[in-house]
């Protein structure tokens, strides 16, 4: 069969092209759309106990994973004036963020719950919280609430991490590599 095709290919050639040609523009026509169809998320599976806990979490108790994380790192150590002041500042901005709650940060919470958010050599930070929603639209509701946060502000570092902001990674890093693999 493929030597009858090869040797078709050779007899007819600009038939050949011709119809791979045709069959190309469908390929684009078709293949096109195809990223804005598939749907984010899929990371766990709903039926795990894992995932029955947190939605008893989330039901019962009105909290969930925190999933997601802002580290602030800056020389002069997580208690600088510069560091506090920003730290107050991005722990109110991500708490007004919709969809966010159970903020928690080093310079809000409790002394007790505050030492496990610094690094042992005080010269980073931790603010924590849940945003809320599937797989599918917390990653880019976290995104939303971090993306004028992080950065270097007056020489203090902002990271934004945690599940759902690795999860939005992923996900923007599959939709470009399908981009360019549909190209």
């Amino acid at each position: 069969m493929l030597t009858a095709l090869a040797n078709r290919g050779i007899t007819a050639p600009k038939r050949v092209l011709g119809i791979a040609g045709v069959l190309l523009v469908i390929g684009i026509a078709f293949g096109a759309p195809v990223a804005s169809k598939l749907g984010a998320g899929g990371f766990s599976d709903p039926h795990s106990a894992s995932s029955a806990a947190r939605q008893l979490l989330t039901n019962r108790f009105h909290t969930g994973d925190s999933n997601l994380v802002l580290e602030l790192q800056a020389p002069a150590g997580a208690d600088a004036a510069a560091t506090r002041a920003l730290g107050m500042s991005d722990t109110r901005a991500i708490a007004a963020a919709p969809y966010v709650d159970h903020v928690v940060s080093y310079w809000t919470a409790p002394k007790q719950v505050a030492a496990a958010l610094v690094s042992p050599d005080h010269k980073a930070a931790l603010i924590v919280a849940h945003v809320a929603g599937s797989d599918s639209v917390a990653p880019d509701r976290a995104a939303a609430a971090t993306d004028a946060l992080a950065g270097v502000h007056d020489g203090v570092t902002v990271k934004a991490g945690g599940l759902a902001i690795a999860y939005h990674q992923v996900n923007h890093s599959v939709k470009s590599d399908l981009t360019k693999s549909e190209m």
